[in-house]
């Protein structure tokens, strides 16, 4: 029986009635529906042969196949073996690639930084409809073919049946899903949770949440969430402490002044909201001069769950205030203030060149 008589067409098909017969055929005897295994592998194996222009025509003309009489008597061995694993080779199995991570931004006010917090996220990906496809018979889910050019020659080529898919699809009207080609809209929805003493720098991995697979051969990917808190204007955090830096004229520098903390950051009780700068102490920007003057204890973020007091709830790191000084103010405080005023502060951080002191001597 030859594969024209298999697939049931004539020698004058064309590809396309090729393909159409050969789905219906192998729907029909495929042995996961109940079909004859030995007619599905020769229906499988006319159908690698007349979709492919060279090997139908090799099959055609058999006769321009033989060996010449004075030919090397090793060719046709060489030619049977080409044309044995034309015919049998198949994509051998890959391993399983893993999707890439879908990145989810998670965008936190400061004021909402020092309390337990639930977020539900959700993201959108192109999946697979399980109802309306089937692995592809020919490829196997793989997606491609493998062709020996000579024994030491491989050549990977697209599925002709799938498409490079690694599924086939059909129609359903049980189809649960609203799928177009196969695929259909999938929604990922899940619930972060995130404490106050993790939340900076805050990232967490989803296994199995992420992009899911373009055929049946891969694996769905995860998605990472990763927190970022958004803070008021002048504060920013560093490490787990809050810096505030208010912007002071020159002569509030000089003669002194009092700042109001933004209120999107949680007090304790006990310490007042407004912090008392003294005169000249603006001037001050190395973290050992202003440290004992301008920090506030216990108004930072919280410390990590490692810290030695995480019996103790959620303790927080301080606050620093760091004044910086508007330098456009400097000729209204010469008008204002009293210059031996002016003399001692920049007597004062002479010495330090990249103060905004320092500059006074650039005026």
């Amino acid at each position: 029986m030859n594969h024209y008589t298999i697939l049931g067409i004539p020698k004058t098909a064309s590809l396309d009635e090729v393909k159409s017969a050969y789905r219906t055929l192998a729907k029909q005897h495929h042995p996961d529906k109940g079909g004859d295994k030995e007619m599905f592998q020769r229906v499988q194996e006319a159908y690698e042969v007349l979709s492919d222009e060279e090997k139908r025509t090799q099959y055609d003309q058999p006769q321009q196949s033989r060996v010449h009489p004075h030919a090397n008597p090793f060719a046709s061995f060489f030619q049977q073996f080409h044309s044995h694993t034309f015919r049998h080779e198949r994509a051998p199995s890959r391993q399983k690639v893993k999707m890439e991570d879908v990145i989810l931004h998670l965008t936190i006010p400061l004021r909402d930084a020092f309390t337990p917090i639930v977020k539900k996220c959700k993201h959108v990906t192109r999946a697979i409809c399980s109802t309306c496809t089937q692995t592809c018979v020919l490829c196997h889910g793989i997606g491609h073919k493998v062709q020996v050019i000579h024994p030491l020659q491989k050549i990977k080529l697209t599925c002709t049946l799938c498409g490079g898919n690694g599924f086939t699809y059909t129609s359903r009207a049980s189809c649960p899903n609203v799928c177009a080609d196969g695929f259909y809209r999938k929604d990922h929805i899940f619930q972060v949770t995130i404490t106050p003493d993790k939340i900076v720098n805050f990232t967490e991995r989803f296994v199995g949440k992420g992009s899911e697979p373009t055929n049946k051969h891969d694996t769905v990917g995860d998605c990472v969430v990763r927190v970022f808190i958004n803070c008021p204007h002048l504060v920013t955090i560093r490490g787990t402490k809050l810096i505030f830096t208010p912007k002071l004229t020159m002569k509030e520098a000089i003669c002194g002044t009092t700042v109001c903390i933004p209120n999107d950051i949680p007090m304790l009780l006990s310490t007042s909201r407004e912090v008392y700068i003294p005169p000249l102490v603006a001037f001050r920007k190395t973290a050992e001069d202003s440290r004992n003057d301008l920090l506030v204890k216990g108004c930072g973020m919280i410390l990590s769950e490692n810290t030695s007091e995480a019996n103790k709830g959620y303790p927080r790191d301080d606050l620093l205030v760091e004044p910086i000084i508007d330098m456009s103010t400097l000729e209204e405080a010469i008008n204002d203030v009293d210059p031996t005023a002016i003399a001692l502060a920049f007597k004062t951080h002479q010495s330090n060149p990249d103060t905004e002191a320092g500059r006074f001597k650039q005026i």
